[in-house]
């Protein structure tokens, strides 16, 4: 993890058939830019596919969840804005 005065940069990686847990930034927006991998993104109710080189960005209260559906791990790089 990498911080600063504005917010932080994390990795994140999800094994093969697995998944993140539903997750909701209330007081934050936050960047997740798929470095690595496939997957699928449910985000507010709908849904969309993740590949290399794509990012996504979550509002504040947003509720979202990414699942693998690759062969490999899935590796996100997130940034989270701070409050």
């Amino acid at each position: 993890m990498t911080a600063s005065e504005t917010g932080k940069l994390i990795t994140y990686r999800i094994h093969k058939g697995n998944s993140g847990a539903v997750q909701r930034h209330t007081e934050v927006e936050d960047v997740n830019y798929i470095a690595a991998g496939t997957g699928i993104l449910l985000c507010n109710g709908s849904e969309r596919r993740l590949s290399v080189g794509e990012y996504h960005i979550f509002k504040k209260d947003s509720d979202y969840s990414i699942i693998n559906t690759g062969n490999e791990d899935l590796v996100l790089l997130s940034y989270i804005k701070e409050a």
